[in-house]
């Protein structure tokens, strides 16, 4: 019986590869933290797009930290200080808090019969949306990002 088949030319694709070897670990590197970077703005914009305001402490404390390399996995964190962040992420349940009024501050008492009932707040959620976003659209940033990065270090 007779043999019948293509033959396939690999030279290009040869080529390619020692192109990608030639342009080294630095190049591809850099269009890692340049793509990861990009991403973590994207996040942080979103972030504070979602994020109620009210004086704009929470809005404004949104920061990027140091993208960091463990293994094959990068890591950046969008991130804040705030300490009352966490209530509007995740909402509050609603409760009460024994205390008295003095002048216009209320004073924390345990032992008072008086008190103030703080009502339940519903999360907020705008970090995780915030990153959802980012994230659906991740796939079409990187495909944009790796054929800019191609026509830089290959023509075309």
């Amino acid at each position: 019986m007779a043999r019948t088949g293509v033959m396939f030319d690999f030279r290009d694709l040869e080529e390619f590869r020692q192109q990608l070897q030639a342009a080294g670990n630095g190049a591809t590197q850099k269009f890692i933290r340049d793509f990861m970077s990009e991403m973590a703005w994207r996040a942080l914009a979103a972030i504070k797009k979602l994020t109620p305001v009210n004086t704009g402490l929470l809005r404004n404390s949104f920061q990027i930290g140091d993208l960091v390399q463990r293994g094959d996995v990068y890591e950046v964190e969008v991130y804040t200080d705030t300490e009352y962040a966490l209530h509007v992420e995740y909402g509050t349940k609603g409760h009460w808090t024994p205390g008295r009024w003095q002048g216009k501050s209320f004073v924390y008492d345990p032992s008072a019969d008086t008190g103030i009932y703080f009502k339940a707040q519903p999360g907020r959620f705008m970090m995780k949306l915030g990153v959802e976003q980012v994230d659906r659209a991740m796939k079409s940033h990187f495909e944009r990002h790796m054929r800019k990065w191609l026509k830089q270090h290959f023509g075309g």
